[in-house]
């Protein structure tokens, strides 16, 4: 696979329209945003044909938002002493 230098993804939440749109360069992330995706706005792909960006609108439940590993059992036990 040929991908790009920077790889990031992005995610937008849209109030007005309820949903999410998602961009990826990173290869995980346009894997799981192709099964995740309502509508694909557009793809790159290399010279064998293999995804190097994506950009889809995904479903309400595409995206979860949660805390970092171990983040709120840091803030469970804030102000503890040990």
């Amino acid at each position: 696979m040929s991908y790009h230098e920077d790889q990031e993804t992005i995610l937008r939440y849209d109030r007005s329209e309820g949903r999410w749109f998602a961009f990826s360069s990173y290869g995980p992330h346009i894997q799981k945003i192709e099964r995740l995706a309502e509508k694909i706005v557009s793809v790159e792909a290399d010279a064998n044909g293999n995804l190097i960006e994506i950009e889809a609108f995904l479903g309400k439940k595409g995206v979860k938002i949660g805390w970092p590993n171990g983040l709120d059992e840091l803030s469970e036990n804030a102000g503890v002493d040990g």
